[in-house]
């Protein structure tokens, strides 16, 4: 009876054999970095433009006038230049110097020459108060430099 509960027990388990445990092969340094190097950004704090910038600035269509800026760091030569009103298409050539930092008020009409700045010289009002009237800034080859 011994012998049939030794038959019919099984065998234990085979232990098993020791596995080897990898191991990492260190390269030798390289002057290669891994990544890409960046390449640095212009600075945020960028300064104004060295040239002239004029813009619209302001436009009273009730008043009359239009004030132009220059934003920019140098004179600008306002010669050969307009400022036109897109409803009624009327145009004002310009003239003078604006200086860096300057506004400059352009008077419509006639009437308002004492009043200093730039005078257009019309007799009637051109800028329509009831609906949109945009001031367009020409430069003196005809190119739009600002609208508003």
């Amino acid at each position: 009876m011994v012998e049939e509960l030794l038959a019919e027990t099984p065998a234990p388990p085979a232990t098993p054999t020791p596995t080897e445990t990898p191991t990492a092969t260190l390269l030798p340094p390289t002057n290669t970095p891994l990544l890409p190097t960046a390449t640095p950004l212009p600075p945020t704090n960028t300064p104004a433009p060295a040239g002239p910038r004029v813009v619209v600035a302001a436009v009273n269509k009730e008043a009359e006038y239009v004030d132009i800026q220059n934003t920019g760091g140098e004179p600008q030569d306002l010669g050969g230049w307009r400022l036109f009103s897109e409803r009624g298409a009327q145009d004002c050539p310009l003239a003078g110097v604006i200086q860096p930092g300057e506004t400059l008020r352009v008077w419509a009409m006639a009437e308002d020459a004492g009043q200093g700045g730039f005078n257009c010289g019309y007799e009637t009002n051109i800028w329509n108060n009831s609906e949109p009237d945009t001031a367009i800034l020409f430069d003196g080859v005809g190119g739009e430099v600002d609208r508003r």
